[in-house]
C-alpha cells in the first residue's frame, strides 16, 4: 500500500483565547493499525482527534488523508473515508435504535435497501445491540447508546465507497468509545477495534486507561500539555517515567501469562516521588 495512504496531521497548533491548546503535534494513523490516544485531562486529546478529523483547523501544520489535503475534500467525500464517534451524545430524537445507526449512512454511496438493511443489521451486531434494534433510543443506558453511537460510526463506513473513491482505505475515529462501558463490554470494543484495523481501517481511539492501551494498541501517542510526551509501541510508550510525567502516577509492569505485553498496576505517586517528578 502506498505511504501516502494514511490520514496524517503534521506538526499541527492550535490556538484559543490566548491558550496553546496544541503545539507542534504529528500522528499517523496509517490502514491496518490501532492508534491510541492517552493522557491526562485537558492534554489536547479530543482537540488533535477533531483537527484529523476535519472538525478543526489548525492555526500551524497540515493534515492530509490520503496524501491529499483534508481542506481539498468534499465533506461528503470525507464521510465517505472517515466516520467519528464523539464522546458527546446531544441526539434527544425519540428515534428507534436501527434508525440512529441509519443515520450513518446519510452521506454515503447508497445501495439497495436490502444491502443498506444488511450494513445496520451487521453494525448493531459488531457492538452486540443486535436486540436493541427496536428500542426507543431515549430508553437506552448510557452504555447501551454509547455501542450504538459505536455502531453508527461502522455503518457509516460500512457500505463501498462511491467510484470516484476507488479503494482507498477509510480510518475510524473513536473519542473515549469505552467510556460508560461495562468490563466485559470494554473489552469487547477494543477487541473489534482491533479486529477492525486487521481488515485494513486505521481507528484511533482516545483511551484513559495504561492497561487497555499496553493490551490493544499498535502505537500510542502520550500527550501532555498540548505536546507529544512519547510515541511508538506501547512498550516504548509506556515507561514509568513517562505515566509519571503525564498522569503523576506510579506504574508497575507485571508479566501476564501468554502475552509479551505486561499489565500496567498505577497507584498515585507518594510525596517524594511527586518531587523527583517536578525536579
Amino acid at each position: 500500500m502506498s505511504a501516502g495512504l494514511a490520514l496524517e496531521g503534521r506538526s499541527l497548533g492550535l490556538d484559543r483565547d490566548g491558550r496553546r491548546l496544541l503545539d507542534d503535534v504529528s500522528l499517523r494513523l496509517a490502514p491496518g493499525q490501532l492508534h491510541v490516544l492517552l493522557g491526562a485531562n485537558g492534554a489536547g486529546k479530543s482537540t488533535l482527534l477533531r483537527l484529523l478529523a476535519g472538525e478543526l483547523r489548525p492555526n500551524r501544520g497540515t493534515v492530509e488523508l490520503n496524501g491529499r489535503a483534508l481542506r481539498n475534500w468534499t465533506p461528503r467525500e470525507c464521510a465517505c473515508q472517515r466516520a467519528v464517534m464523539s464522546q458527546f451524545d446531544a441526539l434527544q430524537a425519540d428515534f428507534q435504535v436501527a434508525d440512529v445507526v441509519a443515520l450513518g449512512r446519510y452521506p454515503c454511496w447508497r445501495q439497495t435497501v436490502g444491502e443498506e438493511a444488511a450494513v445496520i443489521d451487521a453494525a448493531l451486531s459488531a457492538v452486540d445491540a443486535g436486540s436493541l434494534a427496536a428500542r426507543s433510543y431515549l430508553s437506552l443506558s448510557g452504555g447501551e447508546r454509547r455501542r450504538v453511537q459505536l455502531a453508527r460510526s461502522l455503518a457509516q463506513l460500512g457500505g463501498p465507497l462511491p467510484p470516484t473513491l476507488g479503494n482507498l482505505p477509510r480510518y475510524l475515529l473513536l473519542d473515549e468509545p469505552t467510556a460508560g462501558l461495562d468490563l466485559a463490554h470494554r473489552h469487547a470494543a477494543l477487541k473489534l477495534a482491533r479486529a477492525l484495523a486487521a481488515e485494513g481501517l486505521g481507528v484511533l481511539a482516545i483511551l484513559h486507561d495504561p492497561d487497555l492501551a499496553m493490551r490493544y494498541a499498535d502505537q500510542i501517542t502520550l500527550l501532555s500539555a498540548g505536546r507529544v510526551l512519547a510515541q511508538g509501541s506501547p512498550q516504548q510508550t509506556l515507561t514509568t517515567a513517562t505515566l509519571a510525567a503525564a498522569y503523576s502516577i506510579h506504574a508497575e509492569f507485571l508479566p501476564q501469562p501468554g502475552s509479551d505485553r505486561p499489565a500496567v498496576i498505577v497507584r498515585p505517586l507518594d510525596s517524594h516521588e511527586e518531587s523527583s517528578v517536578s525536579e
